[in-house]
């Protein structure tokens, strides 16, 4: 039985190492525009906006 055992997590880390090799590894960049930059808010508009009262 320790044999199977054995067996069974060699055969789970190496299935573990081609999963990672195909997934890749995370994206180490930070990209904040991806998160919570999503363009000029409501008051930016008002003020901006064309013939509007500044």
């Amino acid at each position: 039985m320790p044999i199977l055992r054995a067996m069974k997590r060699l055969l789970l880390a190496r299935v573990a190492d081609v999963a990672g090799l195909l997934i890749g590894p995370p994206d180490p960049r930070y990209w904040p525009e991806r998160h919570y930059m999503r363009g000029p808010g409501p008051k930016w508009r008002e003020k901006h906006a064309r013939g509007g009262v500044r």
